[in-house]
């Protein structure tokens, strides 16, 4: 019997993945900091969001090229 996930959509399981890659690999990305699988290895930008979508250097409306 499998559990459905919370409706809010929040992960609740402690995964500890190898690194971005294999969270991917598993449907797992924007970690958020007050998961379980966050590590901050895994947050390349230090915003608590670990393995964010990769965007690219990208310029914005701004002029500022981020990723």
């Amino acid at each position: 019997m499998e559990t459905a996930a919370p409706k809010s959509g929040k992960r609740f399981t402690d995964q500890h993945y190898a690194g971005c890659n294999a969270a991917r690999a598993n449907d797992h990305e924007n970690i958020a900091a007050w998961e379980p699988s966050y590590r901050l290895k895994m947050d390349g930008d230090g915003d608590g969001v670990a393995c964010e979508p990769y965007r690219g250097n990208v310029a914005s409306d701004d002029g500022w090229l981020g990723n």
